[in-house]
């Protein structure tokens, strides 16, 4: 098998690391001393390599049930803005409140106050929309 540039440039990460078998820094190695440009070149890049801080990745542990709780709690927001938004959009079809009458079943057309309830509704639908949104994965 010939080694070439490529194939050693492909192992080059994991030989740096520390990460390569000892096999793969015997083939690196001796790549290096057959062709001294190349290593010259692997030799600036380390010299010129900005050092990567280390920082502690690991999540603390209630990270997992903290995240559980803030969903479960959105859901729970959605579900609500949901039932509100249904509620409001259909109450303005089925009755109204009058002072002389009681409670009158109407169509919104015959009371001009019910396009309030509409406008509430249509805030609830738009805030159902941007849960729905926010809560989607990315790429969707």
């Amino acid at each position: 098998m010939n080694v070439t540039r490529e194939v050693v440039t492909d192992l080059l990460p994991l030989y740096e690391s520390g990460d390569a078998s000892a096999d793969t820094r015997a083939l690196v190695d001796q790549f290096l001393k057959s062709d001294p440009e190349f290593a010259q070149l692997v030799q600036a890049l380390r010299t010129h390599r900005e050092p990567v801080p280390a920082t502690n990745a690991s999540p603390g542990p209630n990270v997992e049930r903290e995240a559980v709780t803030r969903t479960r709690k959105a859901l729970r927001r959605k579900g609500w803005t949901l039932a509100l938004a249904i509620f409001f959009t259909v109450i303005p079809f089925i009755f109204a409140f009058d002072s002389t009458r009681g409670i009158t079943f109407f169509m919104w057309r015959d009371e001009p106050g019910s396009r309030l309830f509409l406008l509430s509704a249509a805030w609830l639908w738009w805030r159902y929309y941007r849960q729905s949104h926010a809560m989607r994965p990315a790429g969707w």
